[in-house]
Formats: structure tokens, sequence, C-alpha cells
């Protein structure tokens, strides 16, 4: 994709009315803004060793970010205000565990992931280690001490590279819960808040050996529209379902004979499928990236309608979308409900946003976060979090001298006004 001639930066422009509340739609980046010297490639972080994440950890509705370095979990807040902007406090270590060197953390053996699993609102620290999960939760402040709560899904028995393991609320408890795919089908381990009780298996499908991690992905979402994440497993024929119940999964049954291995879907690193809610009607879809375009599959609560081709960008033929070296995330930028394309090409990050029924046709949100400029990935991880507590995701940049943020941001903002008119 080629920077079209004429294009200038983005300017707000204001409606004013007497009275009312704001209300707007994010069409564009905010020029990047460097925030941090910390989390950097020049200050000994790595990527493949020093994972990085967005998450609330503090609980002020604002993501902050967290990096797992060699020697523990280091935290910058997010302190934006109205005032200043985009702003991170200083990184501080919270917790000397969870590191290369604090307790041998491999990123090629061990899954660190950031999730709110005892229920208080702030996203702890969950790591699948040699002898278990280990958790550290939230305090707000700081990470309290490591305990074991779980003595399952780790070791040699689970891998990174054969078995999937995901934090989800399987029975709508209000407590996450383990979904890990295993050598002999799909175990749930319960959360209690406290712990994890012993997993269980819920499916006799889906397992390690007629399912590898790089053809078939296997998810969690819901698509019937119930509350409840189902299993979607996308293998060579197609996609299978595993229902959610009361008591656990129904047996799969094939909902879509397309977007498998058949059709042409040979890695999920250059032919990622995903699961997301397009049309906003709470049943998650698929979005598919084939070497021609954009495929999207509906669900109707009962199969996947489609395929359907709607989208000739972000592929391998249009722009050579082909690796994780330009990435594509499927996300709701802009705050209506509806999930939308955000890619990280070389000129830049364009975006695709939902119209209900497909795509619309991606346009430039920022010239910034790629090749052009001097990002690589993995070296230079990009991210999408929301930094302002707006609803809208921002995208943040992990480059060679610090972290750089561009917020999410209407050209034209709206007052809606008291009589319920749109000014």
């Amino acid at each position: 994709m080629q920077r079209p001639s004429g294009v200038s930066v983005l300017v707000a422009s204001f409606v004013v009315s007497l009275a009312g509340t704001a209300w707007a739609r994010a069409d564009h980046f905010a020029e990047p803004t460097l925030v941090s010297r910390g989390f950097a490639a020049d200050d000994g972080w790595r990527a493949g060793r020093n994972p990085r994440v967005l998450a609330d950890v503090n609980g002020d509705g604002c993501d902050d970010l967290i990096g797992f370095a060699d020697h523990g979990v280091v935290v910058a807040l997010s302190t934006f205000s109205a005032a200043t902007g985009p702003a991170l406090g200083e990184p501080r270590l919270w917790l000397d565990a969870f590191g290369h060197d604090a307790g041998g953390w491999r990123d090629d053996r061990h899954l660190r992931l950031l999730a709110d699993v005892d229920g208080d609102g702030l996203h702890d620290v969950v790591g699948f280690g040699d002898d278990g999960v280990i958790v550290a939760v939230s305090l707000g402040d700081r990470l309290a001490a490591p305990e074991r709560w779980s003595d399952e899904f780790a070791g040699d028995a689970w891998g990174l590279d054969r078995h999937p393991r995901l934090l989800v609320d399987v029975d709508a408890d209000g407590t996450l819960d383990i979904v890990g795919f295993a050598d002999d089908g799909v175990r749930v381990a319960r959360g209690s808040g406290r712990d994890f009780l012993p997993a269980t298996r819920a499916v006799a499908a889906f397992a390690d050996g007629e399912w590898q991690v790089e053809l078939h992905p296997r998810m969690l979402a819901d698509v019937s529209g119930d509350g409840l994440p189902d299993i979607v497993g996308i293998h060579d024929a197609g996609v299978f379902v595993s229902l959610a119940t009361a008591d656990g999964f129904t047996s799969p049954a094939q909902w879509l004979d397309a977007l498998g291995t058949e059709d042409g879907f040979e890695s999920q690193d250059r032919f990622p499928r995903v699961l997301a809610d397009v049309d906003g009607d709470a049943h998650a879809d698929i979005v598919a990236f084939a070497g021609g375009g954009v495929f999207l599959a509906r669900s109707t609560g009962e199969g996947f309608a489609g395929p359907e081709l709607v989208l000739p960008e972000f592929s391998r033929d249009h722009g050579g979308w082909a690796s994780r070296s330009v990435p594509r995330l499927v996300a709701d930028v802009d705050d209506d409900g509806r999930a939308d394309i955000v890619g990280f090409a070389d000129p830049g990050v364009f975006v695709s946003l939902s119209t209900g029924e497909g795509f619309g046709a991606p346009s430039p949100w920022v010239w910034s976060y790629g090749r052009d400029r001097g990002w690589q990935v993995p070296r230079h991880p990009p991210l999408l979090g929301d930094l302002d507590d707006d609803g809208q995701l921002d995208v943040v940049g992990l480059f060679d001298d610090g972290v750089w943020v561009a917020l999410a941001r209407p050209t034209r903002l709206f007052l809606v006004a008291t009589t319920g008119l749109r000014w």
C-alpha cells in the first residue's frame, strides 16, 4: 500500500452545542508520542524472551504496560489525563518472579498471561510453569507472592507448540476457568477465585495429534448467543463446534465445510483465522485472512453462513500480507460493538471498520509503526489497548528507544444535546 498524494495530518474540529454529552467515534490515530524510555530494545528487552502486554492491573479503567523482564514483572501504570495526554508512570518492579533469571521462565516453554482470576477487577499474573499453574494476584500497587493454584496443565506433558491453554469463564459464574487442549481432548479446571479445581475431560475431541497448532486453530467464543463460550476448531475439512452447556460441552458438530487446510489455509501464521463479533449480534463470527482477501463467515447461532469474500486487502495477493511481520488484528477500535481490522503495513497503520455486513475499504489511520519508519516485528511489537478509558483502542508500540503511543481519536467531535438531537 502506498500513501496517496495530498494526504495531510487530520485536524480535529468541533461543533458546539449549548448543552449535552460528548460523543464521537474514532477515525484515526493521533501522531505517536514517546511516553516511556523503558521496555525498549535499547534497554535490554528482547522479543522471544521478555513478553510485554497491556492490562488494567490497578482497576482505573486504563490499560497499563506489563513486561516480563529477566529479573521479574515490571509495570508502568497509565497516567493519562486530558491536560497532558498519553503518559506512563515510571516502570517499577512489582514482583521478582516470572522472569528469565527470576524463576527460570522461558518464552518457548512457559505461558504467561494477564487475567482477573480472583474477580476483584484487577488483572493478575498467571503462569503455566514446570510444576503447575502459578498465580500472583494484583493488589493495585504490587503483586502478591506467587501461589500454586493447580498442579496440572504444566510440565513436559504440556507444550506451547502442541497444547493451547486459555483462561475463559466457561460457566458464566464470573470466575475464569482453565481450558486446555490435551492429548486426550479438552480438559477444564473450574476457577474458585482462590485456586483451580481438579481438571475434568469435557470433550474427547480437539486433541493433540489429529489437531496441530500451526494448522488447526482451536478457540473459545460464544457462537450461539447464549452467553457461554463455545469451542470452535478449524480442521482440514472445515469448522467444528462444541456448544457450551450447563454441565460442559456437546460433542463436536461440523458447522462449515470451508476455511480449513483443504481450502488453502495451510498455515495459521500466514493465513490466520480468528473469532470476533463483526455484526454486533452477540454471536462470534469467523474472520479468515486468505491469499486473495478477507473472508467472513457469520454465525447464525446454529451454523456459519458463507464464507463470503468481503475485502481483497490485508492479503498476500493485495499488499503482501503473509506473516506475523505485518500483523493483522481484529478488534473493536471505535467502540461501536463491532470488530474491525487493524493492519500494520510498511507505510503505517491501516484500518477497515466493520459495516455490519463486512468491512469498509482500508484507510490510513497513522503513518507510523511500519517498516518504512524502521519498525520491525517481532523486535518492535505493536499492541492495542485502551490507555485513556474512552472505550476505543489505542496503538502502543515498543521501539528501540521506548514506548510510543498513538491514541484513537475522532476527526469531528459531536455533542449529544439534552433534546436527543446530534449537532
